[in-house]
């Protein structure tokens, strides 16, 4: 909980959490929308998902919405997204890109 209060006193929104996962992934806004199964799409959309639901506490339904997803789709997404940003070592907040 002080986690998510401390994220969003910091600004972290729907629309800042897109743009993070943009920049670490080096993909467009389209990409992240899209439907594709394609790694680093995919993978990004995971991401999102974990940090959206996770760390800023974002309703999965407002996610799943958003990407245009079910809810279940996204508790899996959110599932998917922690091992890949634990096995990568990403922050939500910082520099750093991804290398995919």
């Amino acid at each position: 909980m002080d986690r998510r209060y401390e994220l969003n006193t910091r600004g972290y929104t729907i629309e800042g959490l897109e743009q993070r996962v943009l920049d670490l992934f080096r993909i467009d806004k389209e990409d992240l929308y899209s439907k594709s199964r394609q790694k680093p799409r995919a993978e990004a959309r995971s991401v999102f998902c974990y940090w959206g639901v996770r760390e800023v506490g974002l309703e999965g339904t407002r996610i799943a919405k958003r990407l245009n997803m079910s809810q279940p789709g996204v508790a899996y997404a959110v599932q998917r997204g922690e091992k890949i940003v634990k096995d990568n070592d990403f922050q939500i907040s910082g520099n750093q890109t991804c290398s995919m």
